[in-house]
Protein backbone atom coordinates (compact mmCIF):
# COMPACT_ATOMS: atom_id res chain seq x y z
CA UNK A 1 0.00 0.00 0.00
CA UNK A 2 1.24 3.24 -1.00
CA UNK A 3 1.54 5.75 1.71
CA UNK A 4 0.89 9.18 -0.14
CA UNK A 5 1.33 12.61 2.31
CA UNK A 6 1.81 16.13 1.15
CA UNK A 7 5.44 16.99 0.93
CA UNK A 8 7.01 19.74 3.19
CA UNK A 9 7.94 22.01 -0.49
CA UNK A 10 4.07 21.35 -1.55
CA UNK A 11 2.54 22.04 2.14
CA UNK A 12 4.96 25.80 1.83
CA UNK A 13 3.45 26.52 -1.60
CA UNK A 14 -0.34 25.45 -0.03
CA UNK A 15 0.11 27.50 2.81
CA UNK A 16 1.50 30.66 0.92
CA UNK A 17 -1.42 30.52 -1.89
CA UNK A 18 -3.92 30.47 1.11
CA UNK A 19 -2.28 33.73 3.12
CA UNK A 20 -1.47 35.30 -0.89
CA UNK A 21 -3.52 33.84 -3.36
CA UNK A 22 -0.38 33.51 -5.26
CA UNK A 23 -1.70 31.61 -8.42
CA UNK A 24 2.27 30.39 -8.79
CA UNK A 25 2.27 28.40 -5.80
CA UNK A 26 -0.87 27.01 -6.47
CA UNK A 27 -0.25 25.58 -9.49
CA UNK A 28 2.72 24.10 -8.16
CA UNK A 29 0.33 22.44 -5.66
CA UNK A 30 -2.12 21.36 -8.26
CA UNK A 31 0.57 20.01 -9.99
CA UNK A 32 1.41 17.81 -7.33
CA UNK A 33 -1.78 16.43 -6.66
CA UNK A 34 -2.55 15.35 -10.50
CA UNK A 35 1.01 13.82 -10.48
CA UNK A 36 0.92 11.85 -7.25
CA UNK A 37 -2.81 11.55 -6.24
CA UNK A 38 -5.88 10.67 -8.26
CA UNK A 39 -7.05 14.19 -9.19
CA UNK A 40 -7.77 15.70 -12.26
CA UNK A 41 -6.46 19.28 -12.69
CA UNK A 42 -9.99 20.10 -14.44
CA UNK A 43 -11.20 19.29 -11.12
CA UNK A 44 -9.67 21.51 -8.87
CA UNK A 45 -10.48 24.82 -8.71
CA UNK A 46 -9.21 26.11 -5.82
CA UNK A 47 -7.10 24.71 -1.97
CA UNK A 48 -7.67 25.37 1.63
CA UNK A 49 -5.83 24.05 4.84
CA UNK A 50 -7.83 22.37 7.13
CA UNK A 51 -7.55 21.42 11.16
CA UNK A 52 -9.31 17.91 10.32
CA UNK A 53 -10.31 16.17 7.42
CA UNK A 54 -14.18 15.29 7.10
CA UNK A 55 -15.72 12.39 4.83
CA UNK A 56 -14.59 9.24 5.27
CA UNK A 57 -11.06 8.10 5.21
CA UNK A 58 -9.55 6.18 2.05
CA UNK A 59 -6.87 3.77 1.49
CA UNK A 60 -4.27 4.20 4.01
CA UNK A 61 -6.05 6.61 6.01
CA UNK A 62 -3.98 9.54 4.67
CA UNK A 63 -7.01 10.60 2.50
CA UNK A 64 -10.29 11.38 3.00
CA UNK A 65 -13.17 11.76 1.10
CA UNK A 66 -16.70 13.49 1.67
CA UNK A 67 -18.96 13.34 -1.15
CA UNK A 68 -22.66 13.45 -2.76
CA UNK A 69 -24.76 12.95 -5.67
CA UNK A 70 -25.97 15.94 -7.58
CA UNK A 71 -27.94 16.24 -10.91
CA UNK A 72 -31.22 14.53 -12.04
CA UNK A 73 -29.53 11.19 -12.65
CA UNK A 74 -27.56 11.23 -9.32
CA UNK A 75 -24.22 10.16 -11.79
CA UNK A 76 -22.34 13.81 -10.80
CA UNK A 77 -20.50 14.46 -7.77
CA UNK A 78 -19.20 17.06 -5.84
CA UNK A 79 -17.10 17.02 -2.57
CA UNK A 80 -14.07 17.69 -0.81
CA UNK A 81 -10.89 15.89 -0.58
CA UNK A 82 -8.25 15.73 2.16
CA UNK A 83 -4.51 14.68 1.99
CA UNK A 84 -2.42 14.59 4.96
CA UNK A 85 0.44 17.05 5.01
CA UNK A 86 3.92 15.55 6.46
CA UNK A 87 5.25 18.31 8.75
CA UNK A 88 2.26 19.21 10.69
CA UNK A 89 -0.85 18.04 11.56
CA UNK A 90 -3.14 20.00 9.31
CA UNK A 91 -4.68 18.76 5.91
CA UNK A 92 -4.58 19.99 2.49
CA UNK A 93 -8.28 19.82 0.98
CA UNK A 94 -9.66 20.90 -2.52
CA UNK A 95 -13.61 21.02 -3.52
CA UNK A 96 -14.73 19.06 -6.40
CA UNK A 97 -16.91 18.61 -8.80
CA UNK A 98 -17.20 15.74 -11.28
Amino acid sequence: MIVITVPKTVEKYAIDYVNTKNEKSLAKVINWLTKYTDADESEICDIFIADKPRGKPQCDGTEYCLQWSVGYDGDSFQGYYYHKMRESDKWLGYPFDI
